[in-house]
């Protein structure tokens, strides 16, 4: 780094430094205890390599692929979304507020969930699967199955930047946003589901194989937007709307490897926040 540059580097961190309130110390901290009800859950944008010799390992072979090697693996297969069912989740929030700065402020929290993917008909899409040499000949291509449901676990680190308005008596509405870590481990049977359609290889009973057990720990966002009504001096309520969004990876989730997607839930949060 030259002289200048290094020069205007020390001048912005001094200039910086200048505006940070000197009593910044004396911030108004705060803990909440949060509790909500996730809805609309859903895994959405799935692809992943669709194994149709499932439980076999993906290089074997299928019977109509002529019996190349790899053959029965069916790469970027497009999944249709996963829906979760709505379920209860709990946090913890710390936070705090600067003094000379009161209505800016940051919050770190931890939240965790135990949604359940549902049993619900799931549908695969690949040009290949209609390929009567290299595929399956299907006459379409796309097969449906009937999937038994999976459990997940969900813990999510989120770190946001908040602001307050202030000018009620009682009331203090507020929005906050930013990155969070979204830990999902899934878990479940490894039954491939029931193929229904189409009628060429429908199957009543569907296959087993190895159970379902996968982390995905990626970063995601979330935005929030609520009121907090104070009890008195020390104690306030607060309702809230929260929206969450994360990508998601999972490397084996039955006849699917290498699965991606996206993650995305709505939230309605009440909260006790103690501030001191």
């Amino acid at each position: 780094m030259g002289f200048a540059a290094a020069k205007i580097w020390r001048v912005a961190i001094v200039a910086a430094v200048s505006v940070i309130p000197l009593q910044s110390a004396k911030a108004e901290p705060y803990i909440g205890f949060a509790i909500g009800q996730v809805f609309d859950q859903k895994l959405k944008n799935l692809s992943g390599d669709e194994n149709v010799n499932y439980p076999n390992a993906s290089l074997s072979t299928y019977p109509n692929t002529g019996g190349a090697p790899g053959s029965a693996l069916f790469p970027g297969s497009k999944i249709t979304n996963l829906s979760l069912k709505s379920t209860t989740s709990f946090g913890v929030r710390l936070g705090y507020f600067f003094e000379q700065l009161p209505n800016l402020g940051i919050e770190f929290g931890v939240t965790y969930s135990h949604p359940t993917i549902k049993r619900q008909f799931v549908k695969l899409t690949h040009p290949g699967f209609n390929d009567p040499v290299n595929g399956l000949g299907l006459g379409q291509d796309n097969f449906t199955e009937d999937q038994s449901s999976a459990t997940t676990k969900l813990l999510v680190y989120s770190f946001n930047g908040l602001y307050r308005y202030q000018g009620f008596e009682r009331f203090t509405p507020y929005i906050a946003g930013g990155p969070a870590i979204y830990s999902f481990k899934v878990s479940g049977t490894g039954h491939s589901g029931i193929v229904t359609d189409p009628a060429a290889i429908a199957d009543p009973i569907g296959v087993d194989g190895p159970g379902v057990h996968a982390t995905s720990s990626k970063l995601g966002w979330n935005l929030r937007a609520g009121a907090e009504y104070k009890i008195d001096t020390q104690w306030s309520f607060g309702l809230e709307y929260q929206y969450s969004h994360s990508p998601i990876r999972i490397s084996n989730f039955r006849s699917i490897s290498n699965a991606k997607g996206n993650y995305a839930a709505q939230t309605i949060n009440a909260e006790l926040v103690r501030h001191f």
